[in-house]
């Protein structure tokens, strides 16, 4: 499930992220980290508020039917209710574990996709094999304005983070209200690490690749 989730939650959020990370426009770029933060938050609270109906319904389902199933006192209808107290508590922990390996994917993933699109923008804009990063500056940049660019950068990065961070805790606080269990992925949490940082990896091959061409002066000297 978590790999599911988060592999193309990262590859997508990383190529949307570069895209506003190229627009070179900090008002554009905190604009648009907002309105996907925004966007994150309502559609985990609908996907809370969604799995918490979903249990109270067939919750009131399984009272109607223990309840429907009382007045008789034979000791198969006891048998029953009990087998059918069961099955709810089966079904229950199930659809809370893959709702939370799914938020716990998405958590990764959103962090993941900020480091990716920020390095690859980082390190490669302005590389001759990588003219679609290429910054729009009328003309070269002396290390003065590279340096403010650099800083801008890390500066960007950190906004994100922050904003991310605190879309999560609300949302957790949110979720937790809603009787989402986030104990239960604990016990997995080094092997996701593990998982999410070859995920890592594999997304910054990727994205490389997806903008890696020919430098414009040897596409001319083909033609």
């Amino acid at each position: 499930m978590c790999l599911l989730v988060g592999l193309p939650t990262v590859l997508i959020d990383t190529q949307s992220r570069i895209v506003l990370l190229g627009t070179q426009t900090n008002s554009f770029l905190v604009a648009g980290t907002i309105a996907m933060a925004v966007a994150e938050m309502c559609l985990r609270a609908g996907k809370a508020a969604y799995v918490a109906r979903s249990i109270r319904r067939r919750a009131s389902d399984l009272e109607a039917k223990i309840l429907e199933l009382s007045s008789n006192t034979e000791q198969s209808v006891e048998t029953s209710a009990s087998s059918l107290r069961l099955e709810f508590d089966l079904w229950k922990r199930q659809i809370i574990s893959y709702h939370t390996a799914e938020l716990t994917a998405d958590m990764y993933a959103e962090y993941i996709a900020i480091g990716c699109s920020q390095s690859i923008i980082f390190w490669w804009s302005g590389h001759p094999f990588y003219p679609a990063l290429e910054l729009e500056t009328g003309g070269a940049m002396n290390p003065g304005d590279v340096a403010m660019w650099r800083f801008n950068q890390v500066a960007m990065l950190a906004f994100q983070f922050v904003v991310e961070i605190f879309v999560d805790y609300l949302c957790v606080v949110v979720e937790m209200a809603a009787g989402i269990d986030f104990a239960r992925i604990e016990s997995r949490s080094t092997f996701l690490g593990v998982v999410f940082m070859m995920m890592a990896v594999l997304n910054i091959n990727i994205s490389s690749v997806v903008y890696l061409s020919a430098p414009r002066e040897r596409q001319f000297e083909k033609h």
